[in-house]
């Protein structure tokens, strides 16, 4: 009725050590679970984090990566944190232009205007 170790490892491709143990656990629990596997380096920045984060850039949309890392003790750098914004709270960094006040002055535009008209004429 049941299969003989080898025939179970030829089978499904895996080292006997992986058949003994899942007998094992299956006497244990009489269950047969997939073992769960934690992969990768887990997270510095956990859900509770992500949730201040959240709040703190409602609160204060305009807060720099810097600010953000001070004001909330979190242990990471700013090339982390921007990575971690995009990929979990799908937020973007958006650069603002920078432009001189003078040039929303009236005065200004109208010089612009007719500068523009000017250098349109050829020589």
């Amino acid at each position: 009725m049941g299969k003989k170790v080898n025939e179970i490892c030829k089978l499904y491709f895996v080292k006997k050590s992986a058949v003994y143990e899942l007998y094992n656990k299956y006497d244990e629990t009489k269950k047969i679970e997939e073992p769960k596997k934690a992969t990768g380096r887990p997270p510095k920045i956990d859900a509770a984090g992500l949730g201040s984060i959240r709040v703190r850039l409602i609160e204060k949309n305009d807060i720099t990566l810097q600010e953000l890392i001070d004001e909330l003790s979190l242990p990471v750098c700013v090339s982390a944190l921007s990575r971690t914004l995009r990929s979990k709270l799908d937020s973007h960094y958006k650069k603002k232009t920078l432009h001189p006040k003078e040039q929303e002055r009236e005065d200004v535009k109208k010089n612009e205007m007719i500068g523009a008209k000017n250098s349109r004429k050829w020589t």
